[in-house]
């Protein structure tokens, strides 16, 4: 749906400008290699913000891991289930 709506704004510009003769008049075939030159972008966009939360995700995911164990090392703790009862009971 959003991408529906981009594709459209995307040929409105395009319609505007041939209007306004900045560019040269597009045929049917260059306006579909424009709209599949945006819709790869698109594409492109979203799987480098995906990895990049992926990336972010999975050092968020090893910095908890270590704070967890040196809390588990200072305090002597041996077993998980009195760290999660101590983080339940504040």
């Amino acid at each position: 749906m959003y991408l529906d709506a981009s594709y459209n704004r995307v040929n409105i510009l395009v319609t505007s400008f041939n209007y306004l003769n900045l560019t040269p008049r597009l045929n049917n075939t260059e306006h579909k290699m424009i709209q599949r030159q945006y819709e790869y972008l698109h594409a492109l966009s979203f799987v480098i913000i995906y990895n990049f939360y992926r990336v972010f995700n999975i050092i968020l995911q090893l910095l908890a891991n270590f704070l967890l164990n040196e809390y588990m090392e200072r305090r002597g703790v041996k077993n998980l289930d009195t760290v999660f009862n101590f983080i339940q009971f504040y």
